[in-house]
């Protein structure tokens, strides 16, 4: 009797081995551009480890000359001593108190100025960097304000600029951040689209609106994108008085935050000319018109790059971490600061 097969299990086939899919070829970019990354990550790390020894090292430092000053005091002046650090730290305390009570106010009473953060397409990484820290130059100096504005970041739904916002603690400012459109959280009656192509020059900030600063930083690639985007959206636009002030040896471009400076001066005074002599740099305009006629300036027309900005921010507000969770940043109405070229007020 023929002995019965089993077709539906057949006995394997000791001669076939199982085939391992080779992988794919790695190109000498990809490698090259691997390598980078992990000398960055290194370097980044060698520096954090540094920067914690220093900062160790100087706070041994100064116990140290605290020590010796304190020494060579007479008891009743050591106490005096103690009495005046301990009021001054008293009087810091109570200003941080004073501040983030300011800024929880504006997030519901303050002047609403809006961060577009929808044109991270157009930018490339170096640029998303310098958006980020015109960001924070921006919150930096609302902190600073007596009638600080209500800040809303909107389009940050997960790409460059919101990742790297991430990275310097942005989402625990005071502010509002929001992964929608700008046309998605306010009406778009309240809307006032910030741009240097418009005809219509803006000459108070109503409480009632809402005003919109492009965010980006485009080296003047992108003239006007902001003006045709808030036609497509048939929403309000203006520009800042800049002409009846100044005079600007290029375009009319000015970074993020010096518009928001703007914005946020003139809301504390009125003052449309020292709002903007104040801060758009001398080395940006070519002559600045005084009451009397006459005009001073700087014919000066060469490119400035975004670390003159920089500095000068640096110089005058104060950008370290503090009790509200800030980190170091990197935006902008009229546009965004690049580096060799301005940007325009978009």
């Amino acid at each position: 009797m023929a002995e019965a097969i089993n077709t539906e299990h057949p006995p394997p086939n000791k001669e076939q081995t199982p085939t391992i899919p080779e992988a794919p070829a790695v190109s000498k970019r990809s490698l090259k551009r691997q390598r980078k990354l992990e000398q960055n990550a290194e370097r980044k790390k060698k520096l954090r480890e540094s920067e914690k020894e220093q900062k160790k090292a100087n706070k041994e430092r100064r116990e140290k000359e605290k020590e010796a000053w304190f020494s060579g005091m007479t008891e009743e002046q050591r106490i005096a001593e103690r009495e005046r650090i301990a009021l001054n730290k008293q009087q810091q305390q109570q200003l941080r108190q004073l501040t983030r009570e300011r800024l929880a106010n504006a997030l519901t009473n303050g002047l609403r100025i809006v961060f577009d953060c929808s044109f991270d397409h157009l930018m490339n990484d170096k640029e998303t960097v310098s958006l980020c820290r015109q960001l924070h130059y921006s919150y930096a100096f609302n902190k600073t304000l007596e009638k600080p504005c209500q800040i809303h970041i909107t389009s940050m739904d997960g790409h460059r600029t919101a990742k790297r916002f991430e990275q310097i603690q942005g989402y625990a400012w005071k502010a509002h951040v929001h992964k929608e459109h700008f046309t998605e959280v306010f009406d778009s009656a309240e809307i006032v689209y910030l741009s240097a192509d418009s005809p219509n020059e803006i000459t108070e900030f109503k409480q009632s609106e809402v005003y919109i600063i492009g965010a980006f930083v485009d080296k003047n690639r992108h003239k006007g994108v902001t003006f045709e985007k808030a036609q497509s959206l048939n929403v309000r636009t203006a520009r800042l008085p800049l002409d009846k002030h100044i005079q600007m040896n290029t375009v009319k471009v000015l970074t993020t935050n010096h518009v928001f400076e703007i914005i946020a001066k003139v809301q504390q005074s009125s003052d449309w000319a020292e709002a903007i002599h104040s801060t758009v740099p001398l080395r940006k305009t070519k002559k600045q018109k005084t009451e009397n006629g006459t005009a001073e300036g700087n014919d000066d027309n060469s490119d400035s790059d975004e670390q003159s900005d920089e500095r000068e921010h640096v110089d005058g507000i104060d950008q370290g971490s503090d009790d509200d969770g800030e980190g170091d940043g990197s935006g902008g109405g009229k546009g965004s600061g690049g580096e060799g070229k301005e940007d325009r007020e978009k």
